[in-house]
């Protein structure tokens, strides 16, 4: 018998009816076992269940989806298209995944699990409408524009409405809660908004190769699938009528610099002092126009836009765009610095605002465990780190004897902030001498940023500072102890980050602890293929990602729970950048962050304390804790200070609580530390009843003790602002600004402490 001819549909037409009952037979008891919970939701309706179904399923038959367009042979483009028209109803799309999870999309099966897992008769009317009413060519729109294939979180669409009120501005939120999600949608509703026929133009600038290659890699996971994602950067992404280029900041500034010496390759116009002006202004007008005709963009997209205020950086807000917003975790931590000012003049002011403490109090990251670790350099760091303390003191008092250079370069700095528009700090302006070298780095630094050329000496001062600070970030004692707290993880199968200064060192690390283990990733711009290794560290179960700078900023790792901070933070928004990597949500695992901090051994060179003030930049150790403690309490968390040979730290404590006046105000490299703004909070009524100062003065003076420790002052702090909390759910999240600052200023001492409240007490009557 030739079974190719042979008539089988006497036997299909008798199966028929048997398969449509046993279907029926499995939808209802989905249906009825179903865990999901609700009001009005389908497993309490089981009336008339199998013609809801048939409607809903014939209605992807009857819109071309499920036979002429992408059914079962294009899997893949049903779960985007499915996935789009859940967002477009403001349903999560996890339950096409669900669906998807145990069946094959597009046949009979996914459709009834789809059907289950939307759960609410509403709901799924309103979806097959939607399928209903969208013709072959509406699907196809649809999946290949660039439309969100999820529901953004409540704080992600507070960021967007506030960014399209003006569509300028900078949205600042912590690391780790989606950034690149709110600059999506800013794309998305660029395409919503242009008419027939127009095309848009998207431009998204990074100073790194690796966040463009994840900007890059996301747009397509959140947009559309079916392109590739492996191609770099380089390679554009065109959608419906959107087309994305990915640019760093770095080539546009080579090209204006390419097009600037061109231009102005010539001889002196004119002697008339007007006339020159006038072509200058020419010629600038010529380069941006170059520039724009090469990338122009109807929406200018800037991630991690603080690095974008550098000098070298600025020319790119040269390019045209009708819309503008830049992304980062934080601008800076002081909002009346030059920096900001420039930022907010060329994209539009910070628009919103999502700190950790707010990403942690909504549940978006969890609270987590924080140790601050110290070690000392060994006696040969010490020796020459001592040798070049002396050469800096020397050359700082060299400079102060040149109080003429001082006041001409002051004199510059001043001439090109006005210039620029950029705000004047007081320590800029007709200065003669430098008090410190904290002093000395701040006006340095500004004029710099002007690019003021420095003298010889200041040159040679810098040069020494940095070699110092060299000595601090290559420590052997604390990459030891760092390297021995890494093993210990990865002997309890954890997964950890570990932030280095230097290539080189990642790569002696890693070579350690490879003795031992075989899951040792490393990270870092002189690694062609890092990125392999970052996706190997993602799949692996356990191991330890060891990265120089190219971590900071940009590289999403879900799923560490150990951070190891080594090399010494810049500023306060590295350190926060850096703890952004590893506090994610993953299951009940409590994230663990150790911040390293080297110092020398005071003793051994500083004889005389009246030169102490030179070398105030050694006090870092000391405002590293206090903008840690204060960094903790504002996210509720318990800093534990790890350290067993703390009489140097006492010392710098000590230092501080002597020689530092309780004026209004003081310098120290954490800007100008006003101790009105400090205690004003402690005198608030907006929170208790009666301010947190009476109660902190009450456990003052119960405190049983001559030396207040770290974690009794945290819990003062605590229970004077939170007195109704119930401590058993762990600590508030409190933000009060510089509050380890009186803790040092009184030298931990409660009475010394309650003297300085009662001291200012009639300033906030």
């Amino acid at each position: 018998m030739n079974y190719l001819e042979y008539d089988c549909s006497v036997y299909r037409n008798n199966f028929e009816p048997y398969f449509n009952d046993y279907f029926f037979e499995i939808l209802k008891r989905r249906v009825s076992e179903s865990f999901i919970k609700g009001d009005n939701i389908v497993k309490n309706d089981l009336s008339g269940i199998e013609t809801r179904f048939l409607n809903f399923y014939r209605s992807f038959n009857g819109a071309g989806i499920h036979e002429t367009y992408v059914g079962a042979e294009n899997p893949q483009k049903l779960m985007i298209l499915l996935k789009k028209i859940c967002v477009l109803n403001n349903f999560d799309p996890m339950c096409v995944e669900s669906a998807a999870h145990s069946t094959v999309p597009g046949r009979a099966l996914f459709f009834l699990e789809l059907f289950v897992q939307m759960n609410y008769f509403d709901v799924i009317e309103k979806f097959q409408q939607t399928v209903f009413d969208m013709d072959e060519s509406e699907q196809r729109r649809l999946i290949s524009s660039p439309s969100l294939m999820l529901v953004p979180w409540d704080h992600q669409e507070e960021a967007f409405n506030e960014w399209s009120k003006t569509k300028n501005g900078i949205v600042e939120m912590a690391t780790g809660t989606g950034k690149t999600v709110v600059g999506l949608m800013t794309i998305q509703k660029l395409s919503e908004e242009l008419g027939p026929n127009q095309e848009g133009i998207v431009r998204i600038l990074a100073h790194s190769t690796a966040i463009l290659d994840q900007w890059r890699q996301e747009a397509v996971r959140k947009f559309n699938p079916l392109l590739d994602e492996t191609k770099s950067y380089k390679s554009s992404l065109k959608f419906n009528n959107v087309t994305i280029h990915f640019n760093t900041i770095q080539k546009i500034v080579k090209d204006a610099t390419k097009l600037e010496a061109n231009v102005f390759n010539h001889d002196e116009i004119s002697e008339d002092e007007e006339i020159s002006k006038i072509y200058e202004r020419a010629m600038e007008s010529i380069i941006l126009d170059d520039l724009n005709s090469k990338y122009y963009s109807d929406l200018l997209i800037v991630d991690e836009v603080h690095h974008s205020a550098a000098p070298s950086y600025r020319k790119i807000f040269g390019i045209k765009a009708k819309q503008k917003i830049g992304l980062s975790a934080t601008v800076d931590d002081n909002k009346g610095n030059f920096k900001l000012n420039i930022l907010e003049r060329e994209l539009g002011p910070v628009v919103y605002n999502f700190d950790l403490k707010n990403a942690i109090d909504r549940g978006i990251l969890p609270k987590f465990k924080w140790d601050f670790h110290t070690t000392y350099l060994d006696d040969t760091e010490n020796a020459e780190f001592e040798k070049i303390t002396k050469s800096i003191l020397t050359k700082l008092t060299e400079i102060n004897e040149e109080s003429n250079v001082i006041l001409k370069k002051s004199k510059e700095v001043e001439t090109e902030f006005r210039k620029r528009k950029y705000p004047l700090p007081k320590y800029h302006v007709n200065k003669t001498h430098f008090l410190d070298l904290k002093d000395f780095i701040s006006f340095t630094s500004a004029a710099q940023s002007c690019k003021i050329t420095l003298p010889p000496k200041w040159v040679e001062l810098f040069a020494l500072i940095f070699k110092r600070r060299e000595i601090i970030h290559d420590s052997k004692p604390k990459l030891d102890e760092a390297t021995k707290l890494a093993e210990m993880y990865l002997k309890s199968d954890k997964k950890i980050i570990m932030f280095l200064k230097r290539t080189e060192t990642c790569d002696e690390i890693a070579e350690l602890l490879r003795i031992n283990f075989s899951n040792v990733f490393v990270v870092h711009s002189k690694i062609k293929d890092y990125k392999t290794n970052l996706e190997d560290f993602k799949a692996a179960k356990s191991g330890i990602l060891i990265g120089a700078n190219i971590l900071n900023e940009g590289i999403d790792i879900p799923d560490a729970e150990i951070g190891i901070n080594v090399s010494s933070s810049k500023t306060r928004l590295e350190l926060i950048q850096r703890i952004g990597r590893v506090i994610r949500k993953k299951g009940d695992k409590v994230p663990h962050f150790h911040h390293y901090s080297a110092i020398p051994k005071l003793l051994d060179y500083y004889g005389f304390d009246e030169n102490l003030l030179s070398y105030i930049e050694d006090l870092s150790l000391t405002e590293d804790i206090a903008w840690s403690q204060e960094t903790a309490l504002k996210l509720g968390i318990d800093l534990k200070i790890n350290d067993t040979e703390s009489n140097d730290i006492k010392r710098m404590e000590q230092y501080v609580a002597n020689n530092v006046s309780l004026d209004e105000e003081f310098e120290t490299s954490v800007g100008s530390l006003n101790i009105l703004k400090i205690l004003h909070p402690f005198y608030e009524r907006t929170n208790v009843k009666k301010p947190a100062y009476l109660a902190l003065r009450r456990y003052l003076q119960e405190y049983d003790g001559i030396e207040i420790s770290d974690s009794d002052w945290s819990t003062f702090i605590f229970k004077s602002f939170a007195p109704d909390h119930d401590y058993s759910e762990g600590n508030p999240m409190i933000n009060i600004p510089g509050h380890y600052w009186i803790l040092l200023l009184g030298g931990r001492n409660p009475e010394n402490i309650v003297r300085i409240f009662n001291q200012y007490e009639k300033q906030f009557s």
